[in-house]
């Protein structure tokens, strides 16, 4: 669940289907040992394959040693070191002198404004206290954007992750997307270019937007350090001192620690994850053997498929948030997960204290100005009469249970602090299963378009208010509000086109297995093939007398002797 902040704008980097094995395949025979060596190969392949340079500027193995494998000058810090990720890791715990600090001679490159990624495994203690524990910091507050600092917060058993570099909103992202469970090794990468930053974890893109990081010059690196005074200040001006913004110490182990002097794209990022998880299997030759021919060039990546289905995000939530369409981005699911029988095969469980889905869909046809069409499945558990989020879609937008209605509007108002911002219709109980659905269609009702809502196939309210949306990220089961969704969800869909009210009735009563939301019901039937010509019967040679005089005359002539 979300404790503050801004909701960071997903943006996902392009991916290359296949770029693990074919980098495996290329690498077998190479003489190559250790996880980070396949690393460093991995990315100088996918490097050359798009033209880009991802130069490894620092990397600690941390065997028994702070020393440096690249970059020169060691880290300095804790000498403890116990069984990690790959071999041996460095373990922290925030003391005075037990945490990891990389000179600001090595990471000079990453300074400023220059791009960069930073790269590592962890595995992080809970603490005793809900607070928030220190990840990794450089730079300092002279400046207002002067920190680049990462922080996990525990909310409960588990840790999301923030980013921030300085002291104001604008420099504060993160909240979202998976999350760290303590004592299980995870992998961050922390990338930033060209006024974007984002955070992967476990080579799942959590957050990115457009964030200013100007990293003050000649600062070290740090990996577990204490609190700098300002960002702390800020986070309490957040939060409120004393209400779970505490330093907690950040006791944890820390392996293969990498900086890059550029960002990494999201094939790269799959690429040091799947090293360090053991996917790429290296073999070394043996003396006796002889040496591997250079690898063949990588192939060109695959097309994108075309950008013209209607449907594009199907979650069916029967046993898990996968998404069964074309786009195949699938949801996370944050908090209780629990199934029970749906609509159409299972339903996920809202317990209405920690369960949403996260939906980082990147489609422009569904934003701004262009028709769309939201469907879903809900029943209700809790009170049908309290403000409740079904599903908050991009910045704006909300689908809501509110005062016994559906109610649909501006994701960040209230309905009951400023109900013209919403339009209700329609009657909800507990207990009951309903069908709701949003389209928007902008030639509709006036200059703005149109927004209609539909409860079980009939449309009970319309609104010509313009609701833009600059991004297309699903929230399911929560909003902007700290209200959460008590009940059960089943069958979301988001359609790239403005549903007609036949088609809304259908979706709502299709009988179709599965209700895949766009088969027999929403698609006219097949034209009926024509029939294949009949063949002329055969002539068959049948004397028969002639009918007229003129057939008589020939018959006389050709009779008649030479």
């Amino acid at each position: 669940q979300r404790v503050g902040g801004r909701v960071a704008s997903v943006a996902p980097e392009p991916a290359v289907p296949g770029a693990h094995a074919g980098a495996a395949a290329r690498l077998q025979g190479r003489g190559l040992t250790g996880t980070m060596a396949a690393i460093r190969a991995v990315l100088v392949l996918l490097a050359a394959a798009c033209g880009c340079s991802a130069e490894l500027i620092a990397h600690y193995e941390f065997e028994d040693s702070l020393a440096a494998t690249t970059g020169g000058a060691p880290a300095t810090g804790t000498s403890s070191f116990s069984a990690a990720k790959v071999a041996k890791g460095a373990d922290i715990d925030s003391s005075a002198s037990s945490f990891i600090t990389v000179p600001s001679s090595v990471v000079s490159a990453i300074e400023g404004t220059a791009p960069r990624s930073i790269v590592f495994w962890i595995k992080l203690t809970q603490p005793a206290v809900q607070g928030t524990q220190q990840i990794l910091i450089m730079g300092d507050d002279s400046t207002s954007s002067g920190y680049y600092h990462v922080l996990a917060y525990r909310a409960a058993d588990d840790a999301s992750i923030w980013f921030l570099t300085g002291p104001d909103a604008t420099n504060f992202i993160g909240g979202v997307g998976p999350t760290l469970t303590y004592d299980t090794w995870a992998h961050l990468a922390i990338t930033s270019e060209g006024g974007t930053t984002s955070v992967y974890i476990d080579s799942v893109l959590a957050f990115s937007d457009a964030i200013a990081v100007n990293t003050t010059v000649g600062t070290d690196l740090q990996i577990g350090a204490p609190y700098p005074g300002t960002a702390r200040t800020y986070l309490e001006s957040l939060y409120g001192t004393g209400s779970g913004v505490e330093d907690a110490d950040t006791v944890a182990t820390v392996d293969e620690l990498g900086v890059y002097s550029a960002a990494l794209q999201q094939f790269e990022v799959d690429a040091v994850y799947a090293a360090g998880e053991g996917s790429l299997t290296l073999q070394t030759p043996s003396p006796s053997s002889p040496p591997a021919p250079p690898p063949p060039p990588p192939p060109s990546p695959p097309a994108p498929p075309p950008e013209t289905e209607p449907l594009v995000l199907h979650l069916k939530l029967n046993g898990d948030a996968s998404d069964s369409s074309y786009k195949g981005v699938d949801g996370v699911v944050s908090g209780t997960e629990a199934y029970e029988a749906g609509q159409h095969g299972q339903a996920l469980v809202f317990d209405g204290t920690t369960t949403f889905v996260t939906v980082p869909l990147d489609v422009t046809r569904v934003q701004g100005s262009n028709p769309r069409t939201l469907v879903l499945w809900f029943k209700i558990t809790g009170d049908a009469n309290t403000f409740a989020p079904l599903l908050a879609y991009g910045d704006t937008v909300q689908l809501a249970v509110s005062t016994g209605a559906l109610a649909f509007g501006r994701a960040d108002v209230d309905p009951n602090a400023g109900g013209d911002q919403y339009s209700e219709g329609g009657t909800l109980s507990s207990g009951v299963w309903y069908h709701a659905a949003a389209v928007y269609d902008p030639t509709a009702a006036s200059d703005a378009g149109e927004w209609a809502i539909y409860l079980d196939g009939a449309r009970v309210a319309t609104d010509d208010r313009a609701l833009p949306t600059t991004s297309a990220a699903l929230t399911v089961g929560a909003g902007e509000s700290t209200a959460l969704f008590s009940g059960v969800i089943d069958d979301v869909g988001l359609f790239a086109a403005a549903k007609s009210a036949a088609e809304i009735d259908l979706i709502a009563n299709a009988t179709i297995t599965g209700n895949d939301l766009s088969g027999a019901a929403l698609s006219p039937p097949p034209p009926t093939p024509p029939l294949p010509p009949t063949p002329p019967l055969p002539r068959t040679a049948c004397p028969r007398e002639p009918s007229t005089a003129l057939e008589r005359l020939h018959a006389l002539a050709a009779a008649a002797p030479a």
